[in-house]
């Protein structure tokens, strides 16, 4: 999972907002876009609510997840997430 920020026209205005991403690996080892989410930033409720909504679509199974660092971030996974395991990403160490 990550944050992409991208420009956005909005009301006759260009706005910095928050792609939320999450990429998972299949079975067979396929990487796959699971869901993304144009949100006003980053927090733990935005993350929240982008966990959410990938349970809506049917996201199951879930073994791990790798992030950065992000506070809220890492709050969201634990609480969305209870008994899964966290990784911080390599990239973003």
């Amino acid at each position: 999972t990550d944050v992409l920020y991208i420009k956005v026209r909005e009301e006759n205005r260009v706005l910095s907002k928050s792609c939320h991403i999450a990429i998972g690996i299949t079975k067979d080892g396929d990487r796959e876009i699971i869901g993304f989410m144009i949100q006003s930033g980053e927090s733990e409720e935005t993350w929240t609510t982008f966990f959410e909504y990938l349970k809506e679509r049917g996201l199951q199974g879930t073994e791990l997840v790798i992030s950065d660092a992000h506070k809220g971030l890492v709050s969201a996974i634990r609480k969305s997430f209870t008994n899964v395991s966290w990784q911080r990403c390599q990239v973003h160490f």
